[in-house]
């Protein structure tokens, strides 16, 4: 081919010693063969791969849209030139001595594309993965990143191959003798891999879940589940990067079940001054008939008191028999408010409890279910809830123990200094 542009160029009568015409040919033909293929890439770059853009765009598929976000179809384009360079420059210039080291740069330079074009593959998956919520529970992005390092690792070494002239297998048996060497330098991609399986078979955690990990001051969403690392957005929105063996191998808490259950604990007591606790007399058995949550609990209590006191013959109850006191009652309110409250749950965990006695009085707790698991929400339904205990308790008779503040000193010693 390289004598017929010889011919071509030799009917032009250029003024070109005989002895360089040989090399002027060459290098002629060399750049009409570089313009050819830079015109041929603009071609493709200016005019198909814009076609091809606002045809995607007009289609309703979302796998077509990750090929260009990925960069895809690009690595493409530039991998068709390099090919047919590839092709057409031993063809031209077989005479030359330096076609063997240029052919072998473009073969480096082919297998690296054809590595990038793979890597712009896998990508694509992983994008369009992330549009469906059916991938949501696979760690893929660990999974394709352990076939992008096996990708880039035979290409690598199907690049050394070329530049010493041998096959990629007498590499890959010298590489055997390497392996506590490989096994040490990717310690960590092999431990991550091992539990980004066994995080999604177990279906351990995912992108979206929240998480507590104490050792790592980690508290808040799963942003992004990769092969060495988990980035866990905190509610404070800083980002905690974990290692992603290390749920394996420590503990950690996801909140998921919480999420799936429907409902959100509510865990709140309040101490309260035992001495406040009294039998209930006819003044506040008055103040309780008033209020309209306790007059069906009142009169059936007061029926079932009366006939076991009668049963047993007794005629003080408040001494040997059984009578009402102001804690139970209030229990017994505090009950009936949470089952009428409309955010709480009636058919998941619902108590209401004495807790043993200690030095700040006797507790007092609540442990229901919020219907509401927004935060938010949910912090301002246990608010409200505790704002109408603490104000209602005085009603009964009860008052809530709290610990001398400077304020009830100075109080104490003005009182003091008055007397």
């Amino acid at each position: 081919m390289l004598k017929t542009v010889e011919r071509w160029l030799g009917g032009f009568n250029l003024p070109v010693p005989d002895a360089y015409f040989h090399i002027f040919s060459a290098t002629v033909s060399f750049l009409v063969l570089a313009v050819s293929i830079v015109c041929f890439h603009l071609i493709l770059k200016r005019l198909f791969i814009p076609l091809i853009v606002k045809m995607v765009q007009k289609t309703e598929f979302k796998w077509d849209d990750s090929l260009l976000e990925s960069g895809l179809l690009v690595r493409i384009f530039q991998f068709v030139p390099l090919v047919l360079l590839y092709k057409t420059v031993p063809i031209l210039f077989v005479e030359f001595s330096w076609v063997a080291y240029f052919q072998q740069f473009l073969e480096l330079w082919l297998v690296l594309q054809g590595a990038l074009v793979v890597n712009s593959t896998l990508n694509a998956v992983l994008i369009f993965s992330r549009a469906k919520t059916i991938y949501k529970s696979i760690a893929l992005k660990s999974y394709i990143q352990v076939l992008r390092l096996i990708v880039f690792s035979i290409a690598g070494i199907i690049m050394v191959s070329v530049l010493i002239g041998k096959s990629p297998l007498v590499l890959l048996s010298g590489i055997g003798a390497l392996s506590a060497v490989l096994l040490l330098v990717f310690k960590d991609s092999i431990l991550g891999f091992v539990a980004s399986l066994q995080l999604t078979f177990n279906k351990l955690v995912e992108t979206g879940d929240w998480i507590e990990v104490p050792e790592y001051g980690a508290d808040g969403n799963v942003v992004d589940v990769s092969l060495n690392t988990i980035k866990v957005q905190n509610w404070d929105k800083t980002i905690t990067t974990i290692p992603t063996y290390s749920l394996i191998s420590g503990s950690f808490k996801n909140w998921k079940g919480m999420e799936d259950s429907g409902g959100r604990r509510i865990k709140r007591s309040i101490n309260l001054d035992m001495n406040s606790v009294r039998f209930v007399d006819d003044a506040l058995l008055e103040k309780f008939k008033q209020f309209r949550l306790l007059k069906l609990w009142l009169h059936d209590k007061l029926s079932e008191i009366r006939l076991y006191n009668n049963d047993h013959d007794i005629d003080e109850p408040i001494l040997n028999g059984r009578h009402l006191t102001n804690l139970g009652v209030f229990r017994a309110y505090l009950e009936l408010y949470l089952q009428q409250h409309p955010d709480i749950h009636e058919d998941m965990t619902f108590l209401v409890r004495h807790l043993a006695p200690n030095g700040q009085g006797i507790p007092v707790e609540f442990y229901v279910f919020s219907k509401n698991q927004n935060w938010a929400d949910y912090e301002a339904i246990q608010a409200d809830i505790m704002d109408h205990i603490l104000a209602i308790l005085p009603q009964f008779g009860l008052r809530v123990f709290q610990e001398p503040s400077g304020y009830d000193m100075k109080i104490l010693a003005i009182s003091n200094a008055k007397k």
